[in-house]
């Protein structure tokens, strides 16, 4: 559901906003109420009506509405677009299954005066919709005004209403706005004569194309719950002033909307940020974590919900706080917080509505608190809400001893231009979800080899141990104490050809490939913080694949080793490299021993650096270095054979030529330069690609005739192929 987000919430006992005014951009669904629109789209989801979200319609404007299944009779009166006259017709406010629309038969073109009324309504087009309520507290009238963004007069309008809207991230949805802000936002633009001018003012014209009926209502039951008033955003220019210790001063708050903003910039990904949640689950005790990604195109959602000790009211409002814990401040073992910005920035990064609920065992109730970006956008200011848009979530912790369920909701950035109906959104959907399994099976695997739980779409993670620690063939060197605090633990894995099979071997590899994970892996509390990397001491290569390295320490030197906020980098300290220098040389060079260890039968198989016929030669000439294709290399020298003395040569040869002379050395120089000397090798993102091809080349050979040996033979000659003997290994008929 949609918060509104021009209002800020209110204890119970206060009343709703005198006019209830709702912001509304129109989707193709909405639009098939019209008869126009209706007869000439071919597309489906025809069904006559426009939604209203039930977090504007019955959360902020109609309370009673709450958990009715009702049907109310309602008096449309509808202007626009652009022009003033009213089309008057009867239609009913109705619940669905999730949600609340306004419905009934097919509103057609009026039958005098404006005959093609509707025919410039196009979806993103927008509706200012007005609610206006009985003696009994229930809708009796809707006033709806259209607005085209192509009609002349709504142009400017439109315009204005748009970036509204956009400004609060809400594309698509039913939004409250306050008469003032309206003011405030339209200011200048308005034509003389237009329908919002009459809309502002709260003067509808009476006239009458279609009277309404008179209905019994049926009866509607609710419950009290916090409701909205209109607000004004505080004068920004404003700020308070003082003096401190003779000095004078002005305490100067950041602007809220434009903060909150940046905030969601720091860099993110979708697993980075699930696990920054998990950490605070972690340090909360838990023994049983759960993330549920629920699909639903744009409005999909996410939950993280534990078990831990849950948080007091006045706990949960600090642990909302941006900045809630100095980075300074002393943790305990456990801990593995850092600047006390986690929950909000990873949140925020994916989403613009951040919910977290919690029970703990000292108050025993459940408390919820909501930050709403598209509320802060609208408002610009600090407005932690008192608000939960799923009342089955405090029902289900209730029903606990304690806990904690955080909820992303308007997840824009992780799923905001999805469509629940499109097969290939799922599957991206899907992607993203198994992006985050494999990364908290590696982030955590020291908790999960310890008993933690977690479990994405109830299914139990298995933790991912990038040492392969206890395997046969994984060889431990001896542990190095680099102080008191830092423990590193050197790892050689065992060459491919030990392991049982290609699926058991692909696992080892996972996400980055097996050269992609070579390196450092630096652990903060058993939480791993830097997957495979050599911090700029070595380039990543072939024959130092099986090299891992773990560094363990303490939150406690967190400022020495530079985590960042994502906990997703670290830098040791100028102190430390030469030693970790030390432990990583040994490591590599025993790596290179285990990798070229690979037997008489590797040995014959692998071509000589003598035999084998580079892609690329370097050439000198009038002092210019220059990198043409090798014409003598097997697989293109060929293809010349096959094609000699037709045009295809010439064309082949052609285009040779231009790729020599289109080489962007400079950029790839600086490219080199600016990555630490991380190398990049062909084939190492994709091997399954790589051994295709070999195996393509070694059918040939051998339907030309070629033993297997030498079909072999003469694959381990062609540059890159002669880097990968465990793929040559496997080429069989």
């Amino acid at each position: 559901m949609q918060l509104p987000v021009l209002y800020p919430l209110l204890s119970p006992e206060l009343a709703p906003p005198s006019r209830k005014i709702a912001l509304k951009c129109l989707k193709h669904s909405d639009l098939t109420i019209f008869k126009r629109y209706f007869d000439t789209t071919p597309r489906s989801s025809k069904q006559k009506a426009i939604n209203l979200d039930a977090a504007v319609l019955v959360h902020l404007f109609f309370p009673a509405l709450r958990g009715a299944d009702a049907s109310i009779p309602v008096q449309l009166n509808v202007q626009g677009p652009g022009v003033t006259s009213v089309h008057q017709v009867l239609r009913y406010i109705r619940k669905q299954s999730k949600n609340w629309r306004l419905e009934g038969t097919l509103i057609d073109d009026p039958q005098s005066g404006d005959s093609s009324r509707y025919g410039l309504l196009k979806p993103d087009d927008l509706a200012l919709i007005e609610f206006v309520d009985g003696p009994d507290g229930m809708p009796v009238r809707v006033d709806l005004i259209l607005l085209s963004a192509t009609h002349d007069d709504d142009k400017a309008v439109h315009a204005a209403l748009r970036e509204l809207l956009i400004s609060g991230g809400v594309r698509g949805s039913m939004v409250g706005v306050s008469p003032e802000t309206l003011t405030k936002k339209l200011e200048g633009t308005l034509p003389e004569i237009h329908p919002v001018c009459l809309f502002l003012s709260g003067s509808i014209p009476d006239v009458n194309d279609e009277k309404p009926t008179e209905e019994k209502r049926q009866p509607t039951i609710g419950h009290s719950l916090d409701v909205m008033q209109p607000h004004t955003p505080p004068f920004v220019g404003h700020v308070k002033s003082g003096t401190f210790a003779g000095v004078a001063y002005e305490e100067v708050r950041p602007e809220a909307a434009a903060f909150v903003e940046t905030l969601r910039a720091i860099g993110y990904s979708p697993e980075t940020a699930v696990a920054d949640l998990i950490d605070n689950s972690i340090t909360a005790g838990a023994s049983t974590i759960s993330v549920d990604f629920q699909w639903a195109g744009a409005d999909s959602v996410v939950l993280i919900s534990d078990d831990g000790h849950g948080m007091t009211e006045r706990g949960l409002v600090n642990a909302m706080r941006p900045g809630s814990k100095n980075p300074l401040q002393e943790r305990s073992s456990n801990d593995l917080g850092r600047f006390g910005l986690g929950l909000k920035t990873a949140s925020f990064s994916q989403c613009r509505r951040l919910t977290v609920l919690s029970k703990s065992a000292e108050d025993d109730k459940v408390n919820y608190r909501c930050w709403d970006l598209n509320h802060i956008a609208a408002t610009d200011d600090w407005h932690l809400l008192t608000w939960v848009s799923d009342d089955t979530l405090v029902a289900r912790l209730e029903s606990q001893l304690r806990g904690t369920i955080v909820v992303w909701e308007l997840a824009d950035r992780l799923a905001g231009r999805m469509h629940s109906d499109k097969g290939k959104d799922l599957n991206k959907f899907n992607q993203i979800i198994e992006r985050v399994q494999w990364h908290l099976e590696m982030t955590f695997h020291r908790y999960l080899q310890q008993g933690l739980i977690i479990k994405i779409n109830g299914a139990k993670l298995t933790p991912w141990d990038p040492f392969l620690a206890g395997r046969k063939g994984t060889q431990r060197l001896p542990d190095e104490e680099l102080d008191e605090e830092v423990t590193v633990t050197p790892y050689v894995l065992p060459h491919h050809r030990m392991f049982e099979n290609d699926e058991e071997c692909a696992r080892a590899g996972r996400v980055k490939g097996w050269n992609g994970h070579q390196g450092f892996y630096i652990y903060r509390n058993d939480r791993l913080l830097v997957a495979g990397d050599w911090l700029g001491m070595f380039p990543r290569d072939e024959h130092h694949r099986l090299a891992r390295i773990a560094i363990s320490l303490p939150a406690s030197l967190d400022q020495d080793w530079q985590i960042d906020i994502r906990k997703a980098r670290a830098r040791p300290p100028f102190w430390l490299r030469e030693r970790l220098q030390a432990v990583a040389k040994v490591t590599r060079t025993r790596a290179a021993d285990v990798y070229r260890s690979r037997g008489p039968r590797l040995q014959k198989l692998t071509g000589t650096s003598d035999d084998v016929s580079p892609v690329w030669m370097l050439e000198v000439k009038e002092g210019r270095t220059r990198y043409r294709i090798n014409r003598e290399h097997l697989l293109i020298q060929s293809v010349l054979n096959e094609l000699n003395g037709s045009p295809e040569a010439k064309k082949l040869k052609d285009i040779l030529r231009l790729v020599e002379e289109s080489i962007p050395t400079s950029q790839i120089a600086m490219t080199v330069s600016e990555a630490n000397g991380a190398e990049v090798y062909p084939f190492d993102d994709d091997e399954g690609e790589a051994f295709e091809m070999m195996l393509r080349i070694y059918k040939r050979k051998r339907a030309a005739g070629h033993t297997p040996s030498e079909a072999r033979q003469y694959v381990s000659c062609i540059d890159p192929f002669h880097r990968k003997p465990h793929l040559l290994e496997q080429l069989a008929d």
